[in-house]
């Protein structure tokens, strides 16, 4: 077989296959240069706010002691999607001591956080406050 007749038969579709090959070469060559597109979630694209919280007594409704808090705000450290965590403002986030299922008053409480759905608490600085009772 000459190279002639190689080349001449079936022209149209070995030059279709050749257009096509540089196409998908392009294609690729082009999204390997472009870089992964990763979908924007915590996991990929952690967006961080920290906020600073003033820490709350729960108690019972009849209950009409007062307390001290120390120290009265704590440093609470969140992540989320952006557009999750730019819809919430600080209100949305609570800090709060509960004393509806404890019985006597400890120096070291825990302090617990009500957060909104697709949030996440990454860190609280400090993690636990001192109460005193300021009235019987």
């Amino acid at each position: 077989m000459t190279f002639r007749r190689l080349v001449q038969e079936n022209f149209w579709l070995k030059l279709f296959s050749v257009i096509l090959a540089i196409g998908l070469w392009f294609i690729i060559r082009v999204d390997i240069q472009s870089g992964p597109s990763l979908p924007q979630t915590p996991v990929t694209n952690p967006i961080l706010r920290v906020l600073e919280l003033s820490v709350y007594v729960l108690t019972d409704p009849a209950d009409a002691q007062i307390f001290k808090i120390s120290p009265e705000k704590v440093a609470v450290t969140v992540t989320g999607e952006s557009a999750v965590l730019r819809r919430f403002t600080g209100e949305d986030f609570k800090a709060y001591v509960d004393l509806t299922t404890i019985q006597t008053i400890q120096t070291n409480m825990e302090v617990r956080l009500h957060v909104p759905a697709g949030v996440t608490i990454l860190n609280v600085l400090p993690r636990a406050v001192d109460l005193e009772r300021v009235s019987p």
